[in-house]
């Protein structure tokens, strides 16, 4: 489980949405912020009283790592991942559920995989959707 700490949050919520304007936090000691905003609504209140999962399709967040060191997760994935390089991250849930975004490694490696391992410097797009 990787560590969490430090967590900081700014929530604002009223009957029609619920915002987070500004998370950090530090996972493996490594800087991470997050905002995000979901729209509530008259089905929302009415769900919840009938304990019913919300309905997240309309939801959005943005998820930003930046110059955060690989060796910090290089424990978390040991068979994948070599202690070293640096990691940007930016990546952003839209409507519907599809994510979208850039993984940036600098200077790292993978260990040896069947497929192709990285090495020096890679940029992934970040794209999924969600259905």
């Amino acid at each position: 489980m990787p560590k969490i700490e430090n967590l900081a949050i700014v929530i604002e919520l009223d009957r029609e949405r619920a915002r987070i304007t500004q998370a950090k936090l530090e996972v493996q000691n490594q800087p991470v912020t997050l905002t995000g905003e979901m729209p509530l609504g008259q089905s929302f209140w009415t769900g919840l009283k009938h304990k019913k999962i919300p309905n997240w399709e309309q939801a959005t967040a943005r998820l930003h790592v930046e110059e955060a060191q690989v060796a910090a997760f290089s424990l978390l994935l040991p068979r994948v991942l070599s202690p070293q390089g640096v990691i940007n991250l930016d990546v952003s849930l839209l409507p519907g559920g599809n994510l979208t975004g850039e993984l940036d490694l600098e200077k790292a490696r993978t260990r040896p995989m069947p497929l192709c391992p990285l090495n020096d410097r890679r940029s992934l797009p970040v794209a999924s959707s969600y259905r």
